[in-house]
C-alpha cells in the first residue's frame, strides 16, 4: 500500500515517531512518501502519488490545524479514495477526534506494531477489528483495545531518517544528531502523560524499555558513517537511570564511538559515580529540570517529589565535573505569583546554571495537572484554545497580566546568566516591548545553546541555515 504521511513544516528536531514507522512499513513492502505543507505544492504531489492512506502525527496545541487540514484536502482530492488516519499523543488521549469530519481512524499509543496490523488488515478490509485503533465503520465507532507493548525494542528496525533528510538538507549535515535509547519513565510528574500513559497500558507490559548498548551503538555507527555527525543528542525522557547499562555504556561509547554527546539527567537520582560515568565517556551537557524554586508548587502541584537540597546537590555534582547544565523550568502555574517566578529565575542563577530553558505552564488534556486546574477553576479557557507551544500563550488563569508572563519568559534566560540585568526584570516585563524582547530571547537561546549545550565546529552555511529555521519556527 501507499501511505502519505503529513507533516506541517520541519524544523530543528527530526520527526522520530513517523520515521520509525516509516522504517517499520518499509521494510514490510509498503511505499512511503513524506509531504512537508510549507515546503511542497502538497495538494498536486499527493494526488499524483495517490496514496491508500495519509496518516498524522498530532500533539495537543497543534491538532487543530491537522483536523481542518484534513478536511480541506479531502474535499480538494475528493476525486481520490483514501483513508485518514491519527496518531500521536493527542490521538492518544482524546481519541474522540475519530468523531470529527474527515477521521477515518485512530491510533492510540505505539504505532510500529499496530500501525502494520492495520494496513496488514485494511487489505483484506480486516482493519475494524485492530488493536490500538479506534475505527468508523458506517455510523458506528469500533473501539479496539490496546495491544502489549513492544517487549523488545531492539527486535525494531533503525528509524527511516532519509524519509526526512530527503526533504531537509539543513536537517542532513547538522552536525548533531539525535538518538533514543529507552522508552518510559517512572516518575509521575502532573504536567507529563507518563502517568496516564502507564495507566493507558496496565498489565501490558513494562511502561520502561531499554535497548541494549550494542544495539544502540550500532545505530550510532551506522548513522555516523552515512552523514555529518560531530555530537550525539539522546533525546528521551531520561537516559542515566539504569546503572548497570550505564557501566556498560560509558566503557563502550568511549572506544566505539568517541563523540561528545548530551543526556538528559534528574537531578536527585546523581550520585559521584554517575556523573563521573557521563563525563569518562564523553557528556559535555544534559538537560535536567527544576521547573520551580516553590517547594509546594514542584512537590504537590507538580508531583516531583524533589527537595531544593536535592536539585543543589545534583547540580553542584555537573559542576563539579565540567558538564555544561540546561534546566527547565516552567512559569505561569495554577496561583503562581510573580515574586514566586522570580525565585526560580534566582535558583537558577545562585546554582550556575549555563542556559535556563523557560516554559510557560499548560495543563495539557489527559495530565493530572489538568485535572488539578479544572477542579480548582484555574481554566480560563477549553482544549481547543491550547497553543501549538509553551512559549507564547497559555489557557491556565494568572495573577499578573498574560504581557508580563511572556515578556518574563523572554528575559528569564537572560536574567540567570547576567545577574545585573536580573535586577530590572521586575521593570522590564511591564514595558510594551514584547517583539524585541522575543527577538533578543531568540538570539540569546541560539548563542547559549550552541555554545554551551551543543558546542561543535560550524561553517557560515550552517549558521545561516540555522539561524533560518530557527526563526521559521512557530514560537
Amino acid at each position: 500500500m501507499k501511505i502519505a504521511f503529513i507533516i506541517k513544516q520541519l524544523t530543528l528536531a527530526e520527526p522520530v515517531g513517523i520515521m520509525a514507522l516509516s522504517s517499520v512499513l518499509k521494510k514490510a513492502g509498503h511505499r512511503i512518501e513524506l509531504f512537508v505543507i510549507k515546503n511542497d505544492d502538497v495538494v498536486e504531489r499527493i494526488r499524483n502519488f495517490k496514496p491508500d492512506i495519509v496518516a498524522y502525527s498530532i500533539m495537543t496545541g497543534i491538532h487543530k490545524y491537522y483536523l481542518d487540514y484534513n478536511c480541506s484536502l479531502r474535499k480538494k482530492l475528493k476525486d481520490l479514495k483514501f483513508i485518514s488516519v491519527f496518531g500521536g499523543p493527542h490521538a492518544t488521549f482524546f481519541p474522540e477526534i475519530i468523531n470529527r469530519d474527515g477521521v477515518d481512524a485512530v491510533c492510540r499509543g505505539e504505532g510500529e506494531e499496530a500501525f502494520l496490523d492495520f494496513i496488514n488488515r485494511l487489505e483484506r478490509n480486516e482493519h475494524y477489528n485492530t488493536l490500538n485503533w479506534w475505527v468508523k465503520k458506517g455510523d458506528q465507532v469500533i473501539k479496539n483495545k490496546q495491544r502489549p507493548l513492544i517487549e523488545n525494542l531492539n527486535d525494531l528496525p533503525l528509524i527511516d531518517r532519509e524519509l526526512i533528510y530527503q526533504k531537509s538538507t539543513f536537517l542532513k549535515n547538522k552536525k548533531i544528531k539525535s538518538f533514543m535509547g529507552s522508552r518510559g519513565c517512572p516518575f509521575n510528574c502532573t504536567y507529563c502523560f507518563n502517568s496516564a500513559y502507564k495507566e493507558l497500558y496496565a498489565g501490558l507490559g513494562q511502561a520502561i524499555r531499554r535497548r541494549s548498548v550494542d544495539n544502540l551503538l550500532t545505530e550510532i555507527k551506522t548513522i555516523k558513517k552515512k552523514y555529518p555527525m560531530e555530537m550525539v543528542w539522546f533525546n528521551e525522557d531520561l537516559f542515566a537511570l539504569d546503572n548497570v547499562w550505564l557501566k556498560e555504556y560509558a566503557e563502550k561509547y568511549k572506544k566505539e564511538i568517541g563523540l561528545s554527546f548530551c543526556c538528559s539527567v534528574r537531578l536527585n537520582l546523581l550520585d559521584e559515580e554517575i556523573v563521573s560515568l557521563l563525563k569518562e565517556s564523553g557528556c559535555v551537557s544534559v538537560m535536567t529540570a527544576v521547573e520551580t524554586a516553590n517547594d509546594y508548587m514542584r512537590n504537590n502541584v507538580l508531583n516531583r517529589n524533589m527537595s531544593k537540597e536535592d536539585m543543589e546537590r545534583g547540580l553542584k555534582l555537573l559542576k563539579k565535573y565540567g558538564i555544561k547544565i540546561d534546566v527547565g523550568n516552567i512559569i505561569g502555574l495554577p496561583g503562581e505569583t510573580l515574586n514566586d517566578m522570580l525565585d526560580t529565575l534566582i535558583f537558577n542563577q545562585k546554582n550556575g546554571v549555563d542556559y535556563a530553558l523557560c516554559s510557560i505552564a499548560q495543563p495539557y488534556p489527559g495530565t493530572k495537572l489538568h485535572e488539578y486546574c479544572l477542579k480548582n477553576n484555574y481554566l480560563a479557557k477549553g482544549v481547543d484554545a491550547i497553543p501549538a507551544n509553551f512559549h507564547q500563550e497559555t489557557v491556565i488563569k494568572q495573577n499578573i497580566p498574560l504581557r508580563y508572563l511572556k515578556n518574563l519568559h523572554h528575559l528569564f534566560a537572560m536574567g540567570v546568566n547576567w545577574p545585573f540585568f536580573s535586577k530590572f526584570i521586575p521593570i522590564l516585563i511591564k514595558l510594551p516591548l514584547s517583539p524585541v524582547y522575543k527577538i533578543i530571547y531568540k538570539l540569546n537561546y541560539g548563542y547559549q545553546v550552541k555554545t554551551k549545550i551543543f558546542p561543535f565546529k560550524v561553517n557560515a552555511t550552517s549558521i545561516f541555515s540555522w539561524v533560518k529555521n530557527f526563526f521559521n519556527k512557530n514560537e
